[in-house]
């Protein structure tokens, strides 16, 4: 984050988004999320607002909401388990253990979103 901040020109601007963990989460219960990604924890709101601001940046937009992650994980979870399972299982599909361990970290991240513990957020700062 502080690279950010050292590589824009003054009045320069950066947008980026990206998955983080609710701030103060116990992180015991992203334990299998964590796992999956082997990390051991994300970043978060609070702590991208704290670098970036004590670099100097200007915070312009900052939107951060755990609807997203429901939503897209839970479209990918419906495909994988109604749209398109018989596709997925098919002659030229991946095993059936495979698809199962994938369902099921699906699952953990529509439940991770839908607690409040993971959420999505966009960002803009200026220099």
């Amino acid at each position: 984050m502080q690279n950010i901040a050292r590589l824009l020109r003054k009045d320069g601007v950066t947008v980026f988004s990206d998955i983080l963990e609710a701030p103060n989460v116990d992180q015991a219960q992203l334990r299998d999320v964590y796992s999956r990604l082997d990390l051991t924890s994300m970043g978060n709101h609070e702590l991208y607002d704290k670098t970036l601001t004590a670099a100097g940046m200007q915070r312009v937009v900052k939107d951060v909401d755990a609807a997203p992650i429901i939503k897209h994980y839970g479209m990918i979870l419906y495909s994988a388990t109604a749209l398109k399972r018989d596709e997925l299982l098919g002659p030229d599909g991946v095993s059936k253990e495979f698809l199962e361990k994938q369902i099921a970290g699906l699952w953990k991240w529509v439940e991770c979103g839908a607690q409040g513990l993971v959420e999505q957020g966009w960002f803009v700062y200026r220099k």
